[in-house]
């Protein structure tokens, strides 16, 4: 680390982890936990504090890994900056969540390299995850609400087998 504000910065990742660790443990918790999406924290402290925040984060996962090729401070801020541009509106406790599972080898493992274009697979993996997980629980909350008894209501077969599978692939990837 190579100034004060990173310094700051990676013990905020600390106090995030330590958090959110009782919280945030599958992906349907998520949904659960309110807290402010990156561009909420652009609002209220600057695009440069949200850049630093994720600089932060990929800091402390390099560091997790025992990796021989690991990131320069070029290739942290871009990467940082590409995950903002292409998630904004992505919550830190899901922040904490995609770098805790990065380092759980949910999302595949490391040969030797951690570079920007695996941290941003790990985002994309993770969007496609909570985008089931959304369906999933919709899907969920509609037939619960619909398929009462005495309702004349009920979800078409397709609809039902959507479902089961949808279960099955959250239980399968363990989101």
């Amino acid at each position: 680390m190579s100034s004060w504000k990173e310094m700051i910065g990676f013990l905020e990742v600390r106090h995030v982890k330590s958090e959110f660790a009782a919280t945030v443990k599958s992906l349907p918790d998520v949904f659960k936990v309110k807290t402010p999406s990156l561009k909420q924290l652009e609002i209220l402290n600057g695009a440069g504090y949200v850049i630093l925040y994720l600089n932060s984060w990929i800091i402390d996962t390099v560091s997790f890994f025992n990796i021989g090729k690991v990131m320069k401070d070029l290739q942290v801020m871009e990467t940082s900056l590409l995950i903002y541009q292409e998630y904004p509106f992505i919550s830190i406790h899901e922040i904490y969540f995609v770098f805790n599972q990065a380092k759980k080898g949910m999302y595949g493992s490391l040969y030797d390299r951690l570079d920007g274009s695996i941290i941003l697979t790990w985002f994309n993996l993770y969007w496609e995850s909570r985008l089931n997980a959304a369906e999933f629980i919709s899907v969920s909350q509609h037939t619960s609400t619909k398929e009462r008894p005495g309702s004349s209501f009920s979800l078409s077969r397709a609809a039902q087998q959507h479902a089961r599978e949808l279960e099955a692939f959250t239980q399968k990837h363990k989101v």
